[in-house]
């Protein structure tokens, strides 16, 4: 793969805000159908992705479970809590990062400039996650 094949993260939100402008030319009906249809679809992906992430997981602690009470395996419960727990502080949202306020800075501009798409789209997401 060469260097000119990839797609820094500053090319694609330059090609993002040129749809997005295209789009904005457009009559309102079709930014609101592209938005609801683009929000729906992602919906019903993290619907899809999301359930057999949790169908994984589940099994997978299900099987240890019932091999460590078997005595097929041994688990060190305590051991795996600590490490549960630094993965939970880890990951928690009390700490503030910069990058996490830059992007939630720029999603809201977004929904700011761009209101009929980003409802609409909020509206496909709930309705592709629920339906």
């Amino acid at each position: 793969m060469s260097k000119d094949d990839t797609t820094s993260p500053e090319d694609f939100k330059l090609q993002f805000y040129g749809i997005v402008r295209d789009l904005q030319a457009k009559p309102i009906g079709y930014q609101l159908a592209a938005g609801l249809i683009s929000g729906w679809l992602t919906g019903y992906t993290v619907r899809k992705v999301g359930r057999f992430l949790l169908v994984g997981i589940g099994g997978t602690v299900l099987i240890l479970q019932i091999s460590s009470q078997a005595g097929f395996i041994h688990v060190n419960w305590n051991k795996s809590l600590e490490e549960i727990k630094k993965l939970k502080s880890f990951f928690s949202m009390e700490k503030e990062s910069s990058v996490f306020s830059s992007v939630y800075t720029e999603v809201e501009r977004f929904m700011a400039n761009h209101s009929a798409i980003s409802t609409s789209y909020l509206a496909g997401l709930l309705l592709g996650i629920c339906v």
